[in-house]
């Protein structure tokens, strides 16, 4: 039986031993990582769900909550943006970085597989890119399916890289 509580390490008792677990809960057990797992866990799911909601939004709310942002922090004037200044790509690298990352860091057992990741969180791409097609004001185009898969790339690496030099406790 494991009584774990996510601010403190693991404790194993009874009969119960980390031989028969599952390599990546055995790590995080053997590390006392257990809570943060389940927490990374918990916000690469949320990020998933976030960014559908995001790209799932119709065009107009879209402008309508950039007015809202320009009200509260001094972002840059629209007109003072070059035209060709792709920040709709910026923003679609930097959502898949964050979700990659954190199911990187969320399933320790993807270290080894870190590819799996990168081609479940292209295919959800592929998916939001999909929906965008029927969403008003909205458009798939291969640029954001681009921006989106160098943002999972991005994410998987720079997790991977955490993950590698982390000092193992």
């Amino acid at each position: 039986m494991l009584l774990y509580k996510p601010w403190q390490k693991v404790v194993i008792m009874g009969n119960a031993s980390a031989e028969n677990l599952p390599e990546g809960e055995k790590d995080a057990i053997l590390t006392g990582q257990i809570g943060r797992t389940r927490i990374y866990r918990q916000l690469a799911l949320a990020t998933l769900v976030f960014i559908l909601l995001i790209l799932s939004f119709p065009g107009h709310w879209i402008a309508a909550l950039q007015s809202w942002f320009q009200l509260w922090w001094p972002w840059v004037a629209p007109e003072q943006v070059p035209s060709n200044f792709p920040i709709d790509k910026l923003i679609h690298t930097a959502l898949f970085a964050i979700c990659a990352a954190f199911f990187v860091r969320g399933w320790h057992i993807l270290r080894e597989r870190w590819w799996s990741v990168c081609v479940v969180l292209i295919l959800f791409a592929a998916l939001t890119e999909l929906i965008q097609r029927y969403v008003p004001g909205r458009s798939a185009t291969l640029g954001d399916l681009l921006a989106d898969g160098v943002g999972v790339i991005l994410g998987v690496g720079m997790a991977l890289l955490y993950l590698r030099k982390r000092p193992h406790a």
